[in-house]
């Protein structure tokens, strides 16, 4: 590498020295240089303590309504959460807990997220704080810029970009809730940092092996981290391409252009290989008899691309053209990076009481780490309309992020490397090649593949994958400006010194702008509503008694079985003083928080029950049948290594006291066949509509589709039910509706109990109905009181939707009751809480229709349209009321 300026640039030869006889001297080498350096470290600290202060401050104060109440459940008891698993984020929040002891569970893992998001925050301060000096020697500029000068622009960039950054929706979010997320920003903006570094000290390859690790390990975390192949490879072509033309004379010779692109060869040869080895595992977790190699889904990836990988190694590196030896470590680095996916089989080999996908098995940890629950990948195309609404929307983020003043200087760079190309020095074309390449593979190349929909909620949640996105264009907009302050300095404008002034000191306090703005959606400080939502199930108040001990609950929404979940497994089992004491609720309700403990309660999904991974697990939760090292019978379905984890973990982490004492009927593998062979039996005899895609391919049937999946659900949730209804109490949460649930459903605060009869209809029962809605709505008339008086709940993002789906579900009783103005004022009450939410405005909408109030039905959905204008089910649902209005205006 070169150090200095001038020399990193590729000579142009005059035409004297092309006829000069003399060889031309070769580039002298330039003496390395620290790349970080002290004065780096204590600008990282400065931001560190900043954004570790603002994101302590406002950290969530217990679980959230989002994914926080399994994912701290996986964590914290060594278990399993959602697909892909996220095993590096559960084990090191595992090994955090036991560090730190301060809070209830949730919040000890949230301190966990703060002090990543800090460390997310030093660590883009140092790599911008130090590229910003490269890209400001990068151009040759009127009056040379001073060292003082350089090191002023490029600190003052180090902190803007930072702390732009922390107070990114993104970051500050993420860092202020118990989730994996910022772990995940961490682990892109880590690759990037030592990716750069390894750039600018290329014979340093121990630095590319220890990014390539990491890249490895963070796709451990989260699997979006595995775009960031692109721009390592355009970083190590921008690398190879410095060789090319810093060399004299200029040679365009393959034979002297392929080696000098060694490295980029090597990350392509690997990449190619990982590949392959990865399909080779896929195929043999794949217990399908009929899935090998030559397989028509897999054979591309598991024979073509090792094949290729192998003859881009063999050919490349028997020319040298690349490393054998670098390739095969890349390879094997990044393979023992993600091989971290194997804690997930032996943290299911506990039994612990966040097992999703039951990854003891092959079929289980295939399902699971391939996110096989989860819609197959619909890439984007610029095809379609939805794919420049998704363009319009992330510009539109960026500006909300960064104001509309400041986000456009971000082009600036693309315009300055364009247009002075040839006049840059090499580091620098290289270090813009690469941030540039990181920005559009983690904006435009995120995009094409997650395609998320456009209406205002799916957005929402798509939005917090592009933060690293927002991260690479926060580094673009610093060179910027650091570039126009220096243009300023060095064409010796009047009062320079005053402009460079007013410039860093606008640089230090622009991050004033995102904290404001962002405020109101990431703070999380006193947002107890996560907890209320939880705490409100087992302990409603008002007139309702609390939910009966050994009660049986469905959870249907994801906060509906999350949250519970967490607080029967962790806020049940916190240390005694640690646990979570709302002050914001009734006075009775608030004394039974510090001895909260409902681990009695059987929690279990409704939505999942004909999914055979889950079932697997709540089998060995509850049922007849589960896992007892003390009774080895139970547990010899399970491999010996697998038998032995369980006992090593039997007693030390408490799994012989974290389910109920006594068991309970949990349909086994034959009886779920039985429930899906009723439902096609159903189907065929026309008493049900299918609802869903049926296949049976080579004896074994499954069902695509909501209707029919919710149809074998309950089918089975209803097995359950008839067998324990005698010993145990009901609950639901509903998600989506089960039709045999509703004669027997009443409220029973923000849930509803399902009772062990059918109650009589109002007509039957007046006086019942009458006083169970007096009961509901004085409940729900204080409970929503109490709320809207918050600013934190106004301001809250999840907890309006949350507790709107809760009042929702308890309108659709009585709408199914035939209790029309009770339902109308329920799902007004829902609307009033969440007016965003499509589900109460659609029920209410289609209530209206059959009540044949043609008007109200199309004024609740254009409110909604005018909420959420790219939600495409709300305009051709418009569609079809206003056609049915004009048809109907004609017969009056």
């Amino acid at each position: 590498m070169l150090s200095n300026p001038a020399m990193m640039r590729p000579q142009r030869q005059t035409k004297q020295a092309v006829v000069a006889s003399a060889p031309v001297p070769a580039p002298v080498p330039e003496t390395p240089v620290k790349f970080y350096v002290l004065e780096d470290w204590l600008t990282a600290l400065v931001t560190f303590f900043i954004s570790g202060v603002v994101f302590f401050y406002y950290m969530c104060p217990s679980v959230t309504l989002q994914d926080s109440g399994e994912l701290v459940t996986g964590s914290y008891r060594f278990g399993v959460p959602h697909p892909s698993g996220y095993p590096l984020w559960a084990f090191l929040g595992w090994v955090w807990r036991h560090l730190v002891h301060y809070g209830d569970p949730a919040s000890q893992l949230c301190s966990f997220s703060a002090f990543t998001g800090a460390a997310v925050v030093a660590l883009m301060t140092i790599m911008a704080k130090r590229t910003t000096l490269i890209v400001l020697h990068a151009i040759q500029w009127r009056e040379p810029l001073s060292p003082v000068v350089a090191r002023l622009l490029a600190l003052c960039t180090g902190i803007f970009v930072g702390l732009m950054f922390a107070f990114n929706r993104g970051v500050w979010l993420w860092s202020c809730v118990p989730e994996m997320r910022i772990l995940s920003v961490f682990m892109f903006v880590l690759t990037a940092f030592l990716f750069l570094k390894w750039m600018l000290r290329p014979e340093r390859l121990w630095l590319l092996l220890l990014t390539t690790y990491l890249y490895g390990l963070g796709i451990a975390n989260h699997q979006t981290l595995t775009v960031m192949a692109a721009p390592f490879v355009a970083g190590a072509f921008a690398l190879g391409l410095n060789r090319i033309l810093v060399r004299q004379p200029l040679s365009l010779r393959l034979a002297d252009i392929m080696p000098d692109l060694r490295e980029m060869w090597a990350l392509m040869s690997a990449a190619l290989l990982v590949m392959g080895i990865t399909f080779w595992i896929r195929i043999w977790l794949d217990t399908r008899p009929e899935v090998s190699l030559f397989s028509d889904e897999y054979v591309t990836m598991s024979v073509g691309a090792p094949v290729a990988g192998l003859i881009l190694l063999g050919w490349f590196g028997a020319m040298r053209w690349l490393s054998w030896r670098l390739t095969l470590a890349i390879t094997l680095v990044v393979m023992l990076g993600s091989a971290f996916y194997l804690y997930m089989p032996i943290a299911a080999s506990t039994n612990p009481p966040m097992n999703w996908g039951f990854t003891a098995t092959r079929e289980g940890f295939l399902h699971h780490i391939t996110r096989g629950q989860y819609q197959k990948l619909n890439f984007a195309t610029p095809l379609n309309s939805d794919f420049w609404i998704q363009i319009f929307l992330f510009i539109r983020s960026l500006g909300s992020q960064y104001t509309y003043i400041l986000a456009p200087l971000g082009l600036l760079t693309a315009v300055l490397f364009f247009r002075r190309w040839r006049q840059m020095t090499l580091q620098g074309r290289a270090v813009l090649l690469f941030v540039w390449a990181a920005f559009a593979t983690t904006s435009l190349g995120l995009m094409m593949i997650i395609n998320p929909n456009v209406d205002a909620q799916t957005w929402g949640i798509a939005i917090k994958f592009f933060a690293p996105a927002h991260g690479f264009y926060a580094l673009l907009i610093g060179y910027a400006l650091a570039l126009m302050l220096a243009w300023l300095w060095s064409h010796n404008v009047p009062q320079r010194t005053l402009w460079l002034g007013l410039g860093c000191a606008a640089m230090l306090l622009a991050w004033s702008w995102p904290l404001r703005t962002n405020w109101a959606l990431c703070e999380q400080r006193n947002h107890d509503f996560g907890y209320q939502f939880g705490f409100r199930m087992f302990y409603p108040g008002g007139d309702y008694p609390p939910m009966e001990k050994d009660a049986v609950l469905y959870g249907g929404t994801d906060p509906g079985r999350f949250v519970p979940t967490y607080m029967i497994f962790c806020e049940s089992f916190a240390e005694k003083g640690s646990r979570y004491v709302s002050k914001f609720m009734e006075p009775d309700l608030t004394n039974k928080c510090a001895t909260f403990d409902r681990r009695d309660v059987y929690i279990i999904t409704q939505n999942a029950l004909a999914d055979g991974t889950y079932m697997n697990y709540i089998r060995d939760h509850y049922d007849f049948s589960r896992p007892n090292p003390d009774k080895p019978e139970t547990i010899a379905k399970f491999m010996p290594w697998q038998q032995a984890i369980m006992r090593f973990a039997w007693k030390r982490m408490g799994r012989d006291l974290t389910y109920p004492k006594e068991p309970i009927f949990i349909p086994n593998p034959d009886e779920v066949n039985m429930a899906f062979r009723q439902f096609i039996e159903d189907v065929r005899a026309g008493r049900i509509q299918a609802g869903a895609d049926i296949r049976i391919e080579n004896g074994r049937v499954s069902v695509e589709g909501v209707g029919g999946v919710m149809a074998i659900n309950g089918i089975l949730a209803k097995w359950i039910f008839d067998k324990n209804k005698d010993k145990h109490a009901f609950y639901v949460e509903e998600s989506y509706v089960i039709s045999w649930m509703y004669p027997h459903l009443a409220p029973a605060g923000v849930i509803m109990k399902i009772n062990k009869e059918p109650l009589p209809a109002p007509q039957q029962d007046p006086k019942l109905w009458q006083d169970i809605m007096q009961r509901d709505f004085t409940y729900w008339d204080k409970l929503l009181n109490n709320f809207v008086h918050r600013e934190e709940f106004i301001r809250d993002v999840d907890a309006p939707k949350a507790f709107s789906k809760l009042r929702c579900a308890i309108a659709g009783l009585y709408e199914f009751r035939g209790i029309v103005n009770a339902a109308e004022v329920a799902y007004q009450q829902a609307i009033s809480i969440c007016p965003d939410s499509p589900e109460a405005a659609f029920r209410l909408a289609n209530l209206y229709m059959r009540m044949n109030q043609t008007d109200k039905a199309i004024q609740t959905l254009q409110n909604l349209a005018q909420r959420d204008p790219f939600n495409k089910q709300v305009r051709e649902a418009l569609s079809q009321f206003e056609a049915i209005q004009s048809a109907m205006k004609p017969a009056r």
